[in-house]
């Protein structure tokens, strides 16, 4: 794939432009009467794209991009001694959804260093310890354990992001919309949805995604793969979240519950659904008598009525 496939697959059109402005209003605090008032101000946070592009580039394709300027910064991306239009000597799979060029000089500046080999699969490292690493993979190897629900990890950085779930704990935070994460690299994949950048396409639909994990569990609509079961009723399901949630059935184990009654609910949506018994509300609308309901599925069944009022028309 050359730079110019590169780019036309990243739909470089849309964020070629360097530096995108995105204006939101974000829930600011501000001081009045010795009081502390919620405010909406305008932020304006300024979004390289170009940035975001080359990593992109980075991680498809290992394509060196030192001449890319942010307009914003005036910072040059990347080794200003390496050649913007040479082919990159040592490629490379990317391991991350967030590698940047820093991560691929680290790659160049370690590639004449004696390699390790996996003796499974003929891998190369550049150090016996991510080798030990990688080996875990062959081996089913899980050394790091959470101290809350027992889940078994091969690295424990993964683990300590595993932690954060349970502790509640999302430093990162989205300057445009306040979402808030787990860690840097799942940030950094959000942020590409408010620049427009989804470079993984839907060979069927033409849907595009801003991460291949999501394009792979869309996949799996249109194949009607489900490669995740549940270990006790063989249940299967297209994600792997999918199971967690349904083992609280087989558990009892009910995390969500009502506010104004004693019910609880394995699942947030349904007790998001039952919430709407107490306060009334019925956000689905039928389009041709305009009457509301509290659940989709009670507007579909509702929509058959007209479709059969009008075929014995």
């Amino acid at each position: 794939m050359n730079q110019e496939q590169v780019d036309s697959r990243l739909k470089t059109e849309a964020v070629q432009s360097s530096c995108v402005r995105l204006e939101q209003d974000v829930p600011q605090m501000k001081e009045e009467s010795e009081e502390q008032e919620e405010e909406l101000l305008p932020v304006i946070f300024t979004f390289c794209a170009q940035r975001e592009l080359n990593r992109l580039r980075y991680r498809m394709n290992c394509v060196p991009d030192s001449s890319a300027v942010c307009v914003k910064t005036e910072e040059t991306e990347g080794d200003t001694e390496q050649s913007s239009d040479a082919d990159c000597p040592h490629p490379h799979p990317a391991q991350t959804e967030t590698e940047t060029e820093g991560d691929h000089r680290k790659h160049t500046q370690t590639a004449e260093k004696p390699k390790s080999h996996c003796s499974v699969c003929n891998k190369t490292f550049s150090n016996k310890q991510d080798l030990k690493r990688h080996s875990r993979v062959h081996t089913g190897e899980k050394p790091f354990s959470c101290s809350v629900c027992k889940k078994t990890f091969t690295q424990n950085s993964t683990l300590s992001e595993h932690m954060r779930r349970h502790a509640g704990d999302k430093p990162f935070s989205c300057p445009f919309c306040l979402k808030v994460f787990v860690s840097k690299s799942n940030l950094s994949v959000h942020i590409r949805t408010h620049a427009g950048i989804e470079p993984y396409t839907c060979s069927v639909c033409n849907k595009t995604f801003a991460q291949k994990s999501s394009l792979d569990i869309h996949t799996r609509t249109h194949t009607g793969d489900k490669p995740f079961s549940c270990p006790v009723c063989q249940k299967a399901f297209n994600q792997k979240g999918y199971v967690s949630i349904h083992m609280r059935s087989h558990r009892g184990d009910k995390p969500y519950s009502c506010s104004f009654c004693p019910k609880a609910f394995t699942q947030k949506s349904h007790l998001t659904v039952h919430l709407r018994a107490h306060t009334g509300d019925k956000p689905y609308s039928c389009s041709v008598c305009d009457t509301s309901f509290s659940r989709n599925s009670h507007l579909s069944r509702h929509m058959k009525s007209h479709i059969i009022k009008s075929l014995c028309v």
